[in-house]
């Protein structure tokens, strides 16, 4: 009974719903009018199907096809006008806001200047007093390059365990005080010369050194921006390698001649070989997820020539820069990084690039400056002034060079006449100084944010579409987290990651547009949107989170967004059906 009671009210139910979608009336040419009345016609009985798509018999109030000439049937009901077809919905316009840039030379994670500090001479690494330094010559830092001088242990088969202890406290102090390390590890403090001489360790020795660093590396990487391939020559700087270790070779055509024990002064002898290459590949493998910058990029190409299975002792060949469909990945060319420690000291910057002036020698400066663009470059000056080409005007062309070659970071100590000559060049609104502090690395500005829908179901999608430029030289070379930021008025906050492993736009690619498709919140209310850049090392220290240069709120590591979203409760409508 009362399964027949509820096909009855069914039955009742559709019947209803039928004679309601027979609305009489025009046809609709423009907007919505009202329908017009007509007759209400009664039920007869259907007549017998026939074949095609219209054998469904007519529902009440239609005409059915007269069998003879097409035309009302004399058995039909009274004729009534065509329904209304159904509204089309226009699409939900997208909410959408625009910012304008901040030219504020905001202190971010990974670039800019950086200050100096040498182990042994400072035994533990004081970053407090470091960026109080620098504060005192007016610029804020991130960065500290930190060189270890290992010549005491360089006949040592294992390094002390003080050593290791000091490594592990520096990158502690370091991630307390809220900056990085650049890392530098090198035997050979000085030039051989008459009262001295240093040599490069074995290969053998190198590589169990390496090994006993890379723990303390993994477990402080969170304080680590990059490392610098160092270890050979002097200062670490890939030249003049001892003949006895033969961790370089010279450069063809070159006749070295006899040599003092541990070599001479030799600025020839920096090709690298396949020692090169398994000193370099350790580094790599020790510390996952971060860069090694090397010296030269002849050194990079001949690197990945080596690696491809090419011959020692010749040129490299091929110098061809990383593309963006190869940046960012775990290989040898995406994570060999430069740096130029004699930046515009001459035309070749003394022995970085092919002595010769000419096509060489442009075609290295130009793979640099490429290669660049998905990795770090840094280093520092060593000369008093820059060497500026003649008829050149000298801070127009100094600041034309460091975006050039994308340069992320820079030696604020060393050469401190080259520092000073910065400070006092009109540039701009202010100095070639302060010019550099801003746009040294990345500086992303958020252009434009466009939300759809802004009103939404609890849960539903929502599309967010971020407009970003890097108006910096360089670009994110350690990966960031993207995150959206739902923030109702009784400061209840939904996250939605956007990316886990975000780095941008490139230096000088333009606008670029990312777009991400998220879910809404699932309580209902009126939220206002925020995007975070954090790091996936620090997610919870504002200090390591990215500022936009973007003229926008920031609070609590957020960037307000200007938009807000209308989060309403998801209902279920259901028949109610009476037994």
């Amino acid at each position: 009974m009362r399964r027949r009671t509820l096909s009855r009210a069914l039955r009742l139910l559709l019947a209803g719903l039928g004679a309601a979608c027979a609305i009489p009336g025009p046809a609709p040419t423009q907007g919505w009018p009202s329908p017009t009345p007509g007759p209400v016609a009664s039920s007869p009985a259907p007549a017998p199907p026939t074949a095609g798509p219209s054998a469904l018999p007519p529902r009440p109030g239609t005409l059915r096809p007269s069998p003879t000439t097409g035309g009302p049937s004399p058995t039909s009901a009274p004729a009534a006008p065509s329904p209304l077809p159904l509204p089309t919905a226009e699409p939900p316009a997208p909410a959408i806001a625009v910012f304008e840039p901040d030219p504020t030379p905001y202190p971010n994670p990974d670039r800019g200047f950086a200050a100096d500090s040498y182990y042994p001479d400072e035994p533990a690494l004081d970053p407090w007093g470091k960026i109080a330094w620098a504060e005192a010559q007016g610029v804020r830092i991130r960065l500290i390059r930190r060189t270890y001088y290992l010549h005491a242990y360089a006949d040592q088969e294992a390094l002390p365990p003080s050593l290791l202890a000091t490594v592990a406290q520096d990158l502690s102090a370091a991630r307390e005080a809220g900056v990085r390390l650049i890392l530098r590890f090198a035997y050979r403090p000085a030039e051989n010369s008459e009262t001295a001489a240093y040599c490069d360790p074995p290969l053998g020795r190198i590589l169990a050194h390496i090994a006993q660093l890379g723990p303390i590396l993994r477990a402080g990487r969170g304080a680590i921006a990059y490392l610098e391939a160092g270890l050979i020559g002097p200062w670490g700087e890939w030249h003049s390698a001892s003949p006895e270790a033969a961790l370089l070779d010279p450069l063809p055509g070159y006749t070295e001649g006899a040599q003092p024990p541990c070599g001479r002064m030799n600025y020839d002898r920096k090709l690298p070989n396949r020692k090169t290459l398994q000193i370099v590949e350790a580094m790599l493998r020790e510390v996952p997820g971060r860069l090694v910058a090397v010296r030269f990029p002849m050194a990079k190409a001949k690197l990945l020539e080596l690696a491809a299975g090419g011959e020692e002792g010749t040129y490299p060949v091929a110098f061809v820069a990383l593309t963006a469909a190869e940046a960012h990945r775990d290989t040898l060319k995406a994570r060999l990084g430069g740096h130029n420690d004699c930046f515009l000291a001459s035309p070749d910057d003394n022995g970085t690039y092919f002595y010769t002036p000419g096509p060489q020698q442009e075609r290295e400066k130009e793979y640099w400056s490429q290669d660049s663009r998905y990795t770090v470059m840094g280093g520092e000056t060593c000369t008093p002034a820059p060497y500026i080409p003649s008829g050149e005007d000298p801070p127009a062309y100094v600041y034309a060079q460091f975006r050039r070659f994308r340069f992320n970071n820079l030696n604020l100590a060393y050469h401190p006449d080259f520092i000073r000559w910065l400070a006092a060049q009109p540039f701009g609104d202010d100095t070639l100084l302060k010019a550099l502090e801003r746009d040294l690395g990345y500086r992303l500005h958020l252009r434009r944010v466009t939300l759809l829908p802004d009103r939404a179901q609890s849960g539903s999608p929502l599309q967010v579409a971020l407009e970003l430029e890097n108006l910096g030289f360089g670009g994110i070379y350690n990966p960031k987290t993207l995150t959206l930021v739902f923030r109702r008025e009784d400061d209840v906050q939904v996250e939605r990651v956007l990316e886990e492993a975000f780095y941008g736009p490139a230096p000088e690619e333009g606008p670029a547009v990312y777009t991400y498709t998220v879910p809404a919140p699932i309580e209902a209310g009126r939220y206002d949107l925020y995007l975070k850049i954090s790091d996936p090392d620090a997610p919870e220290d504002l200090r390591y989170h990215v500022r936009l240069a973007t003229r926008t709120a920031y609070e609590r590591g957020m960037h307000a967004l200007g938009l807000a979203v209308e989060i309403m409760e998801a209902r279920v409508f259901l028949p109610l059906i009476s037994r």
